[in-house]
């Protein structure tokens, strides 16, 4: 398991071992992948972004929250976009609103409302991780959105999840106030 992949990275010879834990992932063997996986969390700069894009988009659900978690502990804004992707599926969104956090809200608040702007606000189930994500690191820009995300809405759940981030963020944003407020 995850043992044995961490004994094939070998301190003495990084190469021998990034060429073992290559053979282990391009391999068709998923336990395999998913050892190297799990030996790649603890060496995130050792893993390839292409790799990673590919079992991010991965079918099985284990693989692909591996390589999400890989993916924000290497926190490189190429792989941000792939791994906002993974919010609309419920077996992944857990792990990925855990990822985004290791990065700057800005810029992942920007990517998730950039999205929902191509779809006209007019959103489906599979939103509902977006939403969940804005709420844990939207900004004003988000409550400015939210109104017109609501009054598209024919869900409640997503009615439901828009509300809890609105919720979420007003709360922040008014704490962050009281505590500037109190520092003057």
């Amino acid at each position: 398991s995850a043992n044995v992949a961490l004994i094939c990275l070998d301190s003495s010879d990084i190469r021998n071992a990034k060429k073992r834990l290559s053979s282990m992932l391009d391999g068709k063997d998923t336990m395999l992948q998913i050892s190297a996986l799990k030996a790649l969390i603890n060496f995130p700069k050792l893993s390839k972004n292409e790799t990673l894009k590919q079992f991010i988009r991965s079918d099985i659900p284990k693989l692909s929250n591996l390589a999400i978690t890989i993916a924000g502990k290497k926190q490189d804004e190429e792989l941000l976009p792939y791994i906002i992707s993974t919010l609309q599926s419920i077996a992944t969104r857990k792990t990925s609103r855990s990822a985004l956090q290791i990065f700057i809200p800005h810029r992942v608040e920007n990517m998730i409302l950039q999205k929902l702007l191509e779809n006209k606000y007019c959103l489906n189930n599979n939103a509902v991780g977006f939403l969940e994500a804005l709420g844990d690191l939207g900004s004003d820009a988000t409550i400015k959105i939210l109104p017109l995300i609501l009054e598209k809405s024919e869900s409640e759940v997503l009615l439901d999840s828009a509300v809890d981030s609105y919720k979420i963020i007003s709360s922040r944003i008014m704490l962050h106030n009281l505590d500037t407020y109190e520092i003057e």
